[in-house]
């Protein structure tokens, strides 16, 4: 299912403090912050989305520019419409093609 999940806030009681454009390490798996706000990822859902559980998305743009990645999200705590709220997060999710399938490759794209 090729998605669009837009934050919108930090999530009510996170503890993770919401990252900036200057302080968020686009890329890196060692973040102390959360993603900052009007981060927008664009992707294919390989989980379904489950109050309880994670999420993978195999993203394929971030903010409308080409960035391949894996984004694992934290433990959903609530799923209400359009709206995907993670333990430090709320995401505005849009899906753009409930029937596309992730691309198959052997090597990760450039």
């Amino acid at each position: 299912m090729l998605t669009e999940l837009s934050k919108l806030c930090p999530a009510l009681g996170t503890t993770v403090k919401t990252g900036t454009w200057e302080t968020y390490k686009i890329g890196s798996a060692d973040n102390a912050e959360a993603l900052p706000v009007d981060y927008t990822m664009t992707g294919y859902l390989l989980d379904p989305i489950e109050v309880g559980k994670t999420f993978r998305l195999l993203r394929v743009s971030r903010n409308g520019v080409p960035a391949w990645g894996l984004y694992l999200s934290t433990p959903v705590a609530a799923i209400t419409n359009s709206t995907v709220t993670t333990r430090n997060s709320v995401y505005v999710m849009k899906v753009l093609d409930a029937s596309a399938e992730p691309p198959r490759f052997e090597a990760w794209p450039d």
